[in-house]
């Protein structure tokens, strides 16, 4: 999938979710206002029909009831000038908040304009089983005292909504769950995309890599099957030298195959047995002195430790060396200067390899160990690599239980340091 299409379609799904979760809170909001004045309406119709029919009881046909007010968040008002049974009162009232569907907690009362006072106030708590308790009107209330006043008030005004709360929750609960899901999938394409480029680089560098040794091996081969050079022993000599050169690098180029074989694979046998890391030390660094010596370096070895031998894997360990090495000397400009240190505690033995090459930056230090990541050179053009060496080595330090780490300044080269345990668990 193109870089353009991916945009795209982040794009067109950022939109469509951004709408989705607009038009949901708005309905929401919506559904809340709704709610909110269809509580209102019923509440003031059953406090309505109530003083209607206090009115029809009292046998008065003469009194006006004045409009229901709300005078506070669920406060509700009703001037009716005429007596008012309390008994009557508050059975009408429970009679009518359960044919309006009202099932919440209430506060309702008398105020006597005579008295100015409030003559009756009562809570009724768990509307189902009617439990009846002494209540107080709001302190900020203003009773009409050319009136006598039926209040009805509902403290618990969260659980009003409980209904429309329960599906809110299950509504953002979708959401956010979406959202996530819409966040996890863009990241998986991303990356996916990503993984897919630094294979394909992978494949290209491999290929090159691949070719170069064998096209080479190819021609020294044309030129020593040429009859006039079967009699010429010094050229022979010669092409037999870059074939046994280019039939090493090709032999390299394939461990690194097989290495990111056994990467991919996430699984691999370790053959232990007792290995001497300072042996292991010497032969690969031997591997690697010509190298040296042809750039007019030096590679130092301070083997320091007293006790080092462990178990582990000779061939995995030592691919491990080499890779430290080789990433060692890959990074050092002009003449290579490292140092291979060693050093042992109760529980294990240290290796740290040092350089004086390029360095790193610490932005580049966080991925040094991802599988396929290869830090830029600046101005070093001839660089090679796959991009595997390090991680391999973290996954074979790893498995042999112990650690790696790396410490690194911009032109003043980097130490990385592996521990190993004597005994893997």
């Amino acid at each position: 999938m193109k870089k353009r299409t991916i945009q795209l379609v982040v794009l067109l799904a950022s939109l469509s979710l951004a709408g989705i979760v607009i038009t949901q809170l708005f309905w929401i909001r919506k559904s809340m206002y709704l709610q909110e004045v269809s509580f209102d309406n019923r509440v003031k119709e059953a406090i309505r029909s109530t003083a209607e029919q206090i009115l029809v009881s009292n046998q008065d046909s003469t009194t006006r009831i004045e409009p229901i007010v709300k005078t506070g968040p669920r406060f509700f008002l009703c001037n009716v000038d005429t007596d008012i049974d309390s008994f009557l009162l508050g059975k009408l009232l429970s009679y009518e908040f359960e044919y309006q569907n009202i099932n919440a907690d209430y506060e309702y009362g008398i105020y006597d304009c005579f008295s100015d006072s409030v003559v009756l106030s009562r809570a009724v708590i768990d509307a189902e089983h009617k439990s009846i308790f002494k209540a107080t009107p709001p302190s900020e209330v203003q009773f009409d005292k050319a009136s006598a006043s039926i209040w009805v008030n509902f403290p618990d005004s969260d659980r009003l909504i409980s209904k429309v709360g329960q599906w809110m929750f299950t509504t953002a609960a979708l959401l956010i769950i979406t959202i996530l899901t819409f966040s996890y999938t863009i990241f998986a394409i991303i990356r996916q995309k990503k993984v897919a480029q630094i294979k394909t680089d992978f494949i290209n560098n491999m290929t090159h890599e691949l070719k170069t040794p064998i096209s080479t091996i190819a021609l020294s081969s044309e030129v020593l099957l040429k009859p006039n050079t079967l009699g010429d022993s010094e050229k022979i000599k010669r092409y037999a030298s870059i074939i046994s050169v280019e039939n090493d690098r090709l032999k390299n180029q394939v461990e690194k195959v097989l290495q990111m074989a056994i990467l991919e694979k996430g699984t691999f046998e370790l053959n232990m047995q007792m290995v001497n890391i300072h042996k292991l030390i010497d032969i690969s660094v031997d591997k690697l002195r010509l190298k040296v010596r042809k750039r007019q370096g030096s590679l130092v070895l301070d083997l320091n430790a007293r006790k080092f031998n462990i178990n582990g894997d000779w061939e995995h360990l030592q691919n491990v060396i080499l890779n430290l090495l080789d990433n060692a000397l890959k990074y050092s400009v002009a003449n290579p200067d490292v140092v291979v240190r060693t050093a042992d505690s109760e529980v294990g033995i240290s290796i740290v390899v040092e350089d004086k090459g390029i360095g790193m930056k610490p932005e580049i230090l966080k991925h040094i160990f991802e599988r396929f990541y290869r830090a830029p050179t600046g101005d070093i053009h001839d660089v090679k690599g796959f991009g595997l060496g390090l991680n391999y080595v973290q996954e074979i330090v790893s498995a042999h239980d112990g650690t790696v780490g790396v410490e690194s300044e911009i032109n003043n080269g980097s130490i990385f340091t592996v521990f190993l345990p004597y005994n893997k668990a």
